[in-house]
């Protein structure tokens, strides 16, 4: 009995030394982001990724997830959300700024850290690289983990749903805090607010969107971790969008059925 209690301890403590030999460091991880790194789309991009992530032992792609997490925490700023909303060329929400996120830990440490410091340094980068959201780029953290472990990745993805209070997006604030990237994109910022007085001014003011249903002001949702609110606007430039009133207050989220659903009556 002694002594297969004595082996199992050893065995754990062997797990544990091999798991801390497995970590890795944020130059790591950085090193990674920069092999995968190009001017391609988000589908290479999350390919390279799951190929060079498979190469490594559970442990080491855990800790690579962990330290891609904490980097999307890292960048949740109002200043950085503010960037998102004039960069992506339309009214970004939760999802949109997630992704927005992603897209900027693919552009390196050196883009990322210049970023977290000065969002506007953001203007400086070539319009001729990929769209500026990236959704499946964390997808091949789990994808490669569960080839290589022969098991589920079970660990808690980042909350996606901004803590901060949103700033009012104005053009005096964009002019004021973002100089550089409101003169290089403030025109297709004025057409897309064009759309959503067009939008919001229209005879039907109802998104019909498939696996939700049809949506309108005053439809109550259900959105992850916001929970139940109340349609207060919808739009459609290019993607069905809303504006709910939560509890916690207002916030602009895209109508995706992974993520929304209509609350039954």
């Amino acid at each position: 009995m002694a002594k297969n209690v004595l082996l199992r301890f050893i065995a754990a403590s062997m797990a544990i030394l091999s798991v801390g030999a497995s970590a890795m460091n944020e130059n790591e991880f950085w090193k990674v982001i920069q092999q995968i790194r190009g001017d391609d789309d988000e589908a290479a991009h999350s390919r390279r990724l799951e190929k060079a992530l498979r190469k490594m032992p559970p442990a080491e792609i855990r800790s690579f997830g962990t330290h891609f997490m904490r980097a999307e925490k890292q960048a949740d700023t109002d200043r950085l959300w503010a960037a998102a909303n004039l960069m992506t060329r339309m009214p970004c929400g939760d999802d949109c700024f997630l992704y927005f996120r992603r897209w900027l830990i693919s552009r390196g440490r050196d883009v990322y850290y210049a970023a977290l410091t000065d969002a506007d340094s953001l203007a400086r980068l070539s319009e001729n690289g990929p769209a500026p959201q990236f959704e499946s780029l964390w997808d091949a953290v789990p994808a490669a983990y569960e080839k290589v472990a022969k098991s589920p990745y079970n660990d808690i993805v980042a909350n996606d749903v901004r803590e901060h209070g949103d700033p009012n997006l104005s053009k005096e604030y964009f002019a004021k805090n973002l100089p550089l990237l409101w003169a290089k994109f403030e025109r297709d910022f004025e057409r897309s607010q064009d759309g959503i007085r067009q939008q919001q001014l229209s005879q039907s003011p109802t998104v019909f969107v498939p696996g939700i249903g049809s949506v309108a002001p005053g439809t109550r949702l259900r959105y992850k971790d916001l929970g139940g609110g109340v349609v207060v606007a919808v739009m459609h430039l290019g993607i069905p969008m809303a504006r709910v009133r939560f509890d916690e207050g207002e916030r602009t989220i895209t109508l995706s059925p992974d993520s929304v659903s209509i609350e039954q009556e």
